[in-house]
């Protein structure tokens, strides 16, 4: 499945490059028109960052576990329980593996989902499970590797690059940071993308990096998992002509997605 979701994304970067012809800009004075994938309307809604949207709407995200990253659990005064971690072990190998469906087996509370969890709903989970062999149990967990979320940075960049997100929030300016930022030669910074949602409902977020004060609010909007951040070429870019090319591709990796998160119900 890995291998279908690479050459989805290297479709993507490939039709990317390719969508600067002339057309129009979408903005709320040039609202998009109707989008349609294999027959059926996609619904885009456009947002425009500004500091006012940014007070009401960006809270900071909370991270929640999913598939593929590995926990480390301690109960305190039972290191029976407890990840055991030595020199040549860490924590990352000997930890708790969070499987495709999203579970984790541990002992005296079975096999369970934690996958959309934050790390203190885990917590209150395993106590609340072992609290009918241990009294009053104090847990911990931790995540030793994050493995499940990751944000995709595509156009005029200094790399093609996936970004992995964890615990600590990623904003556009951290990732833009992670690939030494935009190439100063073919980037068009006036306005910055960052495509969110699926394929039924998406939304674009625009922001102009080249005004000075509008940096702050690329530090304060935080990526999400799945977010495509694109960075245009320069030139008069069509975004019609971007939203033709993106949908088929963007609909190829929703499959793997949809595909995947069956797995976890």
């Amino acid at each position: 499945m890995e291998w279908i979701k690479r050459i989805v994304l290297l479709s993507m970067v490939l039709f990317l490059s390719g969508c600067t012809l002339l057309g129009t800009y979408m903005s709320p004075q040039n609202p998009a028109p109707a989008y349609y994938l294999n027959g059926k309307k996609v619904q885009v809604d456009y947002v425009k960052l500004t500091p006012t949207w940014i007070a009401y709407h960006n809270a900071t995200p909370v991270y929640r576990v999913g598939p593929y990253d590995i926990l480390n659990v301690i109960v305190w005064d039972h290191p029976e329980l407890t990840t055991i971690t030595t020199q040549l072990s860490g924590a990352s190998q000997s930890g708790f593996l969070v499987s495709a469906q999203g579970t984790i087996a541990f002992p005296f509370a079975g096999t369970f989902k934690v996958s959309g969890l934050t790390l203190p709903e885990i917590q209150a989970k395993i106590a609340q499970k072992i609290s009918k062999y241990i009294r009053t149990p104090q847990v911990t967990v931790r995540v030793a590797a994050f493995r499940s979320q990751e944000a995709q940075l595509l156009g005029e960049v200094g790399a093609q690059v996936v970004i992995p997100l964890n615990d600590k929030p990623t904003s556009i300016l951290d990732a833009l940071n992670s690939v030494g930022g935009t190439n100063v030669t073919t980037a068009n910074t006036t306005n910055i993308y960052v495509i969110r949602g699926n394929i039924k409902h998406l939304t674009v977020f625009a922001l102009n990096v080249k005004s000075p004060q509008n940096m702050m609010l690329a530090q304060q909007f935080y990526l999400q998992n799945n977010d495509i951040l694109y960075i245009p070429p320069l030139g008069v870019t069509s975004w019609n002509r971007i939203m033709s090319q993106i949908l088929p591709s963007f609909g190829a990796y929703q499959t793997v997605s949809s595909t995947s998160a069956a797995l976890i119900k």
